[in-house]
């Protein structure tokens, strides 16, 4: 029996080094939108903290210029926050983008591997026919030759 050759497995290869290649990609921003996450409960755990000084000091009566740099921090922080709000609901799009290409690079791939199976099946077939060609041959020059003895 010969041995099987698909001529697309070059194809094939390539389609599966872009598959792993999208996996590292959507692993790096499923990362990046970690760090981002942390660092947004980071920046609202800060933002908690310090309204929460803010309050203890107004309950102390301190100067006009603490509450200034006080409500400053607090402005800081808010503001920071919905900032790094917007950073992290970009990180998360940038994460469904890296799916969905993923997803694209494995059907591509599905496709790939479904060809390569047809073109198996038909290689199957044909040898399956070759054997049973070289079967009757061999059925039929032994056949002739006994007839030829008798």
């Amino acid at each position: 029996m010969a041995k099987f050759h698909y001529s697309m497995e070059n194809i094939l290869n390539v389609k599966t080094k872009i598959e792993e290649q999208k996996k590292m990609e959507l692993a790096k921003a499923m990362m990046a939108h970690k760090v981002e996450i942390k660092k947004q409960e980071a920046i609202k755990a800060e933002l908690d903290t310090t309204i929460e000084d803010f309050r203890e000091r107004q309950k102390q009566s301190h100067s006009v210029s603490e509450f200034k740099r006080l409500s400053h921090n607090v402005n800081y922080y808010e503001k920071a926050y919905k900032a790094q709000k917007e950073v992290v609901v970009k990180a998360k799009e940038k994460v469904e983008a890296k799916r969905k290409a993923l997803q694209n690079a494995l059907e591509e791939k599905k496709i790939q591997e479904k060809l390569k199976e047809k073109a198996l099946d038909v290689f199957i077939e044909e040898e399956k026919y070759k054997e049973i060609k070289m079967l009757d041959e061999i059925v039929g020059f032994r056949y002739s030759t006994k007839t030829d003895e008798e």
